[in-house]
């Protein structure tokens, strides 16, 4: 392992600590300016890392259109009704519904309003930094040191599940082991289809989900 790909798992924790951290102690980063915050850091730093340090190519780290055949679709519509089954059962416990109870404070329309700022804030940036920066940077730098190419797929869907199943530690249980399973899934479907923006898709959904069954 040569010295890049420990610049970007580097970067990458430097990152996790900022948001997980420093961000959500911080009363200055709190709220809307937390949220503005976390965006930054999850975009720009790996931006300056990978592409401007590392010199990996965008086209590269999943941000081109995603390569979907028609015999995919049938599949991929079973995969998101098996997922949506289990995150509707996995929304309605007990103890995930008291977890974020506090949220639903306030009349519908600050609720929404808050909900797509979160979306907006965190969501995006979640997938562009682990299924953009991090697994398909993992991927390319291992392919670079020599690795191959199917092994490196694996590596990378691993290092990113890492540090997905790591940062919801402080969520509910439930979540977390969620994660085990979904880190990888969304990672095999950005792989598979040459693009985070399918596993955008169904993370978005599922924040959807999470909307309707917990904000309300």
């Amino acid at each position: 392992m040569d010295r890049s790909l420990y610049l970007l798992i580097g970067s990458a924790l430097a990152v996790q600590a900022f948001v997980h951290y420093l961000g959500q102690t911080s009363p200055s980063l709190r709220s809307g300016n937390f949220f503005f915050a976390t965006a930054l850091a999850r975009t720009v730093v790996p931006l300056i890392v990978v592409v401007g340090a590392l010199r990996l190519p965008v086209r590269e780290l999943g941000f081109g259109r995603p390569i979907l055949l028609k015999r995919d679709l049938s599949w991929l519509l079973v995969l998101l009704g098996f997922g949506t089954a289990a995150a509707l059962i996995v929304l309605q416990l007990e103890s995930y519904q008291a977890a974020y109870r506090p949220l639903r404070s306030g009349d519908f329309g600050s609720r929404l309003q808050a909900w797509a700022l979160f979306t907006a804030s965190t969501t995006l940036p979640w997938e562009l930094f682990h299924r953009g920066f991090l697994l398909h940077g993992v991927r390319e730098l291992c392919v670079r040191n020599r690795v191959p190419r199917e092994r490196a797929i694996h590596i990378a869907i691993l290092f990113t599940a890492c540090f997905e199943v790591l940062f919801h530690f402080s969520k509910p249980p439930a979540e977390t082991l969620g994660m085990l399973l979904g880190s990888p899934v969304l990672s095999a479907l950005a792989f598979r289809f040459q693009s985070l923006w399918i596993p955008l898709g169904i993370h978005l959904w599922i924040e959807f989900l999470w909307f309707l069954m917990v904000w309300l």
